[in-house]
C-alpha cells in the first residue's frame, strides 16, 4: 500500500528497475495497493510518482526492500515541485531601447534573487531581487555608470514536466544611477534614484536535490518624473532550495 502525501493527491503511479523509464503503471489513490510480481532488492528500486488536480506528475520517489526484514524505505525524498524557499546567484545583462541610449547602451552584472513560498498557495510565491551593473557612457558628460537595482514582488509557478518549471514575475522597486557629474567641470561622483518596474520570466531545471539551473529573460522599465526608459536582456545562475 502506498501512503499518498496529501488528501489532494488524485493518481498515483509506479514503476521498478534499476533506472527511471517512461513505462508507468496507475493507481487509483483511494485504493493504492500495487502487486510486484518480480522485483530484485539488491539491485532494482520502486519509483512513485504522486499527482493533484490541475498539476503535473510529482518528482519521483525512490524506495528500497529489504528482503530479511520484509520492509520498504525511502531511499531519498525527492524534492516537491514548490519549494519553501530558494536563493539564487545569477549574471545578467541589459541592453537600453533609444529612449535612454544618450546615458548607454549596454549594461551587465549579477544578481541575488529570493523566493518564498506562500502558505496559502504554494505555485505563488513572494520575489525579492537585488543586482548590481555596469555600463559604458554614451555621451561626452560622464565614463561610465554603476547601477544598483532592488524590487520586490510576486511569482507563479508553472509545472511544464517533471524536470521543467516556468516562473513569470512582476516586482516593483528603486534603481540607482552612480556617476561622474561634469556639467560644471568637476569630477564630482553623483547617485541619481528612479523607480524601477520589472518584468522576469525564468525557466528552471534541476541539477541535484537541492540545487537548480535557471535562465532569466527580463525587461526593466525606468521610471523618472518626467522620463521613461527600457531596459531588456537576460540572465542564467544557479538557486539552492530548501
Amino acid at each position: 500500500m502506498i501512503t499518498p502525501t496529501s488528501e489532494e493527491v488524485v493518481a498515483i503511479r509506479y514503476q521498478s528497475g534499476t533506472n527511471e523509464q517512461e513505462s508507468w503503471l496507475e493507481v487509483d489513490a483511494s485504493h493504492p495497493y500495487i502487486s510486484l510480481e518480480t522485483f530484485d532488492s539488491t539491485q532494482e528500486v520502486l519509483f512513485v510518482q504522486q499527482k493533484e488536480p490541475t498539476k503535473d506528475w510529482s518528482r519521483s520517489y525512490e524506495y528500497q526492500h529489504d528482503s530479511v526484514s520484509r520492509t520498504w524505505s525511502l531511499v531519498e525524498k525527492a524534492k516537491e515541485t514548490e519549494e519553501a524557499y530558494t536563493l539564487g546567484l545569477y549574471a545578467t545583462a541589459y541592453t537600453s531601447t533609444n529612449t535612454i541610449d544618450h546615458l548607454y547602451q549596454y549594461s551587465c552584472g549579477a544578481g541575488l534573487e529570493s523566493t518564498i513560498s506562500l502558505p496559502f498557495n504554494r505555485n505563488l510565491s513572494l520575489v525579492v531581487d537585488l543586482d548590481a551593473q555596469y555600463a559604458n557612457s554614451n555621451n561626452i558628460w560622464t565614463d561610465s555608470y554603476t547601477l544598483l537595482g532592488g524590487s520586490m514582488g510576486l511569482g507563479y509557478r508553472f509545472q511544464l514536466g517533471n524536470n521543467f518549471q516556468m516562473i513569470p514575475s512582476l516586482s516593483y522597486g528603486v534603481l540607482a544611477h552612480h556617476c561622474e557629474e561634469c556639467l560644471d567641470g568637476t569630477d564630482k561622483k553623483t547617485w541619481y534614484t528612479a523607480q524601477q518596474a520589472t518584468a522576469v520570466v525564468r525557466f528552471e531545471f534541476p541539477i541535484r536535490q537541492s540545487m537548480l539551473a535557471y535562465l532569466r529573460i527580463q525587461a526593466r522599465l525606468m521610471i523618472e518624473q518626467e522620463n521613461t526608459g527600457l531596459l531588456y536582456g537576460a540572465g542564467t545562475g544557479i538557486r539552492f532550495a530548501w
